[in-house]
């Protein structure tokens, strides 16, 4: 993610401000305060708070801080983002896995393939996305599968073919256009079997996976 809106991180008593806000007892104002480190770029300056909120017990306000971990610059990010993948919110570990892919972090792949059956179904989209994107054999299998159970899945399944180009998925894309029992599932697979066919977006790794299909 990229949290560098072209507005300057605060100095001096914005900092301040900033960090009271950051501990406010209301969970509304942490998260206010979160989405202003971000909108500002502001992490890395207040870098303790941010680690604090990931701990956070609200969940919301634990989600947004580990959305933030690629602007702290930390060493230990990997180590981060495995305590979040084992947080108890699917929200949390939705925006670890958001942001393992960001920071390409592939030495914790096995830990994210263990999403790619988890019941929440953006958890589980995000996790196909990174796992197939490094051309693990079970997230192709896990995509063809969202793309055959509930009207929720489907959704899911489809941002993961639109937001890996996967062409060689065309075929039931349009199937889903044509007949899926579930009309916002048909219009998005309309839209998106659309721009598979006019896209000149090279195949990545991840192509490989349908190949067969």
């Amino acid at each position: 993610t990229d949290f560098d809106l072209g507005e300057a991180a605060p100095g001096g008593d914005d900092v301040s401000a900033l960090r009271r806000r950051l501990a406010a007892s209301s969970p509304l104002e942490r998260v206010c305060a979160l989405v202003e480190v971000a909108r500002r770029n502001a992490a890395a300056t207040v870098k303790e708070d941010v680690l604090r909120l990931s701990r956070d017990p609200i969940a919301v306000v634990r989600s947004l801080a580990v959305s933030l971990i690629p602007a702290l610059h930390v060493s230990n990010a990997n180590y981060l983002l495995r305590q979040a993948l084992e947080d108890s919110d699917p929200r949390v570990q939705a925006n670890a896995v958001e942001v393992i892919d960001t920071l390409r972090a592939i030495e914790l792949l096995p830990l994210v393939a263990h999403r790619l059956d988890a019941r929440d179904g953006r958890l589980r989209a995000n996790a196909v996305k990174f796992c197939a994107q490094e051309g693990l054999h079970d997230a192709g299998e896990a995509l063809l599968n969202m793309l055959d159970v509930s009207a929720a899945y489907r959704r899911s399944g489809l941002w993961v073919v639109e937001r890996l180009g996967l062409r060689s998925l065309k075929r039931r894309v349009g199937e889903m256009a044509q007949n899926d029992a579930d009309r916002t599932v048909r219009r998005w697979a309309q839209r998106i079997h659309q721009e598979l066919a006019t896209s000149t977006r090279a195949a990545g790794r991840q192509a490989e996976l349908f190949m067969s299909t």
